[in-house]
């Protein structure tokens, strides 16, 4: 869980569209709950495509509960969203947990916090 997940997104543009895009990242649990949301606005991210680019997203955190995961994709403009792809991929968090107690317990939340208590 504690590992950065990463996903490369290969855009094309066709036609002669030519206005800023940013990219929508939704990766959802599978009961379908929305868990991670990244929106390349937040960052003060647009980008202009010409021809093909490979966009590459590293996911830091939060760290994800052990189970399968779907990411869907879109890519928008102001005007909405251009296109998009659900269940874009998908990638499986393994039972390890990234805590000295192991697997021996099994935090409740639907994802992990890297946290510390003390004095």
């Amino acid at each position: 869980p504690a590992e950065p997940k990463k996903l490369s997104v290969l855009v094309e543009r066709i036609g002669t569209f030519n206005s800023p895009i940013f990219l929508g990242i939704l990766v959802k649990n599978d009961f379908g709950a929305e868990v991670i949301h990244c929106d390349s606005r937040l960052t003060n991210q647009t980008f202009r495509i010409d021809g093909q680019q490979l966009l590459r997203v590293e996911l830091r955190s939060p760290w994800l509960q052990p189970g399968d995961y779907h990411v869907d994709v879109a890519l928008c403009a102001l005007g909405g969203i251009i296109d998009q792809l659900e269940n874009a991929c998908s990638f499986t968090i393994t039972e390890l947990l990234p805590y000295c107690a192991g697997s021996a317990m099994r935090p409740i939340g639907i994802v992990l916090a890297d946290f510390e208590i003390g004095f």
